[in-house]
């Protein structure tokens, strides 16, 4: 085993708690390239998040974007997750798009309405479950709105776990238009009179989460049965922490940052396989009808139309 791939599984288990637990159940040679993609995209990520300065950040996007444009003519520890993306027709786009999302981040952040929300949730998480698809052996273009809708179902996720936090690093990701007056960063941090305005927005974008996941659900189908079920552990991991924060602190995700248990984590694996058992039974879409189709902000998105 390479020594980049020791580190991408070692990345994988440190960073990706839910989808390690997930990884488990993948074949060998599957989870080796599923850790690959996630080591590339912690790596874009941490370009923004782990940089000290906001210059050395810019610095660090511009060697990604380069890798990205000389991939073709030289070799490197993604090499073989390009040639993948090349071949399955996706090609470098889907990491260009993942790219322009973190670059996002490094101003502060204020999420004006609802498109550019799930514009940003496409580019940071979309792209990832399209990128997904060579590396599960998906090859129908049917497939790839199934698995953005997957993504951005888990960044909904994500933005709903973590809006004190994302606070504290002067990023607002609930859209300021579902707030009667304008949401500063000071009013997650510190203005406890606005708590219930943001629980309500935080279960309302659960609820969009909701529908990515039932969509994402529908295109299972299209992953090959020897490595579906570790898709269906994941979704339903990362889904319980949605669901936990609507249960138990209703939407008031300002009171920490809510996981799932190693117990919790059993149940949601025997739930995960008890939806792959249903989708043993289930018939493929014949068309695209993911939810993503459907987001105008979206329709000349890499792999939506």
């Amino acid at each position: 085993m390479s020594e980049a791939l020791v580190d991408n599984q070692a990345i994988l288990k440190k960073h990706g708690r839910s989808f390690y637990w997930a990884s488990v159940f993948l074949p060998a040679d599957t989870r080796d390239r599923a850790a690959s993609l996630y080591g590339f995209c912690r790596r874009v990520d941490d370009a923004v998040d782990e940089a000290p300065s906001e210059d050395v950040a810019n610095r660090n996007i511009i060697e990604m974007e380069q890798l990205l444009v000389v991939q073709k003519n030289g070799e490197n520890e993604f090499s073989a997750l390009f040639n993948e993306l090349r071949q399955c027709g996706l090609g470098m786009e889907p990491a260009q798009q993942l790219l322009l999302g973190v670059k996002s981040d490094l101003e502060e952040v204020k999420v004006r309405d609802e498109e550019e929300l799930l514009l940003y949730c496409y580019r940071v998480a979309g792209t990832v479950g399209l990128m997904m698809c060579p590396v599960l052996n998906v090859r129908e273009p049917t497939a790839w709105g199934y698995a953005i809708d997957l993504g951005i179902g888990m960044q909904l996720t994500n933005i709903c776990r973590d809006v004190l936090e994302d606070a504290k690093n002067q990023r607002v990701y609930l859209p300021q238009s579902w707030f009667q007056q304008p949401l500063t960063v000071d009013d997650i941090t510190s203005n406890h009179e606005r708590s219930n305005e943001i629980s309500s927005n935080v279960l309302k974008a659960l609820r969009i989460a909701e529908s990515h996941y039932n969509s994402a659900i529908e295109g299972l189908v299209f992953i090959p049965s020897r490595t579906r079920l570790a898709i269906c552990i994941a979704l339903t991991l990362y889904r319980e922490i949605g669901r936990k924060i609507e249960k138990h602190w209703s939407g008031n995700s300002l009171k920490g940052r809510m996981f799932v248990s190693g117990p919790e984590k059993i149940i949601c694996v025997a739930r995960g396989i008890g939806l792959f058992i249903k989708t043993l039974f289930s018939r493929k879409p014949t068309k695209n009808q993911s939810v993503a189709k459907t987001h105008h902000v979206l329709t000349a998105m890499p792999g939506v139309s």
